[in-house]
């Protein structure tokens, strides 16, 4: 144990961030979920969350939260099981947990049902255009602002919202055209239909592809791709 005052790390050997210090610990046995934690230093908080990491509520959370992000704001319910049953099963191995997500159909399935986010939509636009577009980066950071998720300035701890109400709504989606217009503008001679094939092949509608390959230029198609329903969606 440490002398008073001095931090000592809550696991010796690995790189957290996390410090024990005496001086600042309560003595005593504590109750958390109805079980009791003995006095034992720095050693209770190891303990406490290995118990919450293994709890039934944990496993439900992230089971559910993966499959929101990855899926759709609703995720069916069988999918939901399958990853919480995965988490439990592995002891709470996010890797093999991951791994049911890529292995359900439901993660697969092909039409776009996830509306994408600000950063999600800008970093697939990015991807999309081979980062060729000269927008600079305090520029893409400044838009990521006027729609509303600007980096590292999350409303709070719990992080961005992970929901279609959260980012669909009229004035939303006015930013997004007119930062689409401005990377189209400045996107040189990216073909829009070639766009479109790279970042949503086959789910692309003819209707879409109608609209795009009728545009009165090269900047206007490309802009009309960018907000095509299939790429505001994944």
């Amino acid at each position: 144990m440490a002398r008073a005052g001095a931090p000592e790390r809550l696991t010796r050997g690995r790189t957290w961030s996390a410090i024990f210090v005496p001086a600042m610990h309560e003595p005593g046995s504590k109750i958390l979920l109805g079980r009791t934690y003995p006095e034992a230093g720095g050693e209770e908080a190891e303990r406490a969350i290995a118990d919450l990491a293994r709890h039934p509520a944990t496993a439900r959370f992230l089971a559910m939260k993966l499959a929101r992000h990855f899926v759709a704001d609703a995720p069916p319910p069988a999918l939901v099981a399958a990853l919480e049953d995965s988490y439990r099963q592995s002891d709470g191995d996010l890797a093999a947990l991951y791994r049911a997500l890529i292995d359900r159909p439901e993660a697969w399935e092909s039409s776009p049902g996830k509306y994408r986010a600000p950063q999600d939509w800008v970093v697939a636009l990015l991807r999309g255009m081979d980062a060729k577009t000269p927008l600079p980066g305090e520029r893409i950071v400044a838009a990521l602002k006027t729609l509303g998720q600007q980096p590292f300035f999350a409303p709070s701890p719990a992080g961005w919202p992970d929901q279609e109400s959260a980012w669909l709504s009229p004035e939303s989606l006015l930013a997004r055209v007119d930062f689409a217009r401005r990377a189209a503008t400045r996107a040189g001679d990216i073909d829009p239909l070639r766009f479109l094939a790279d970042v949503a092949g086959d789910q692309v509608a003819e209707a879409t592809r109608f609209q795009v390959r009728n545009a009165a230029s090269r900047p206007e198609g490309l802009a009309l791709a960018i907000l095509a329903p299939e790429f505001l969606r994944r």
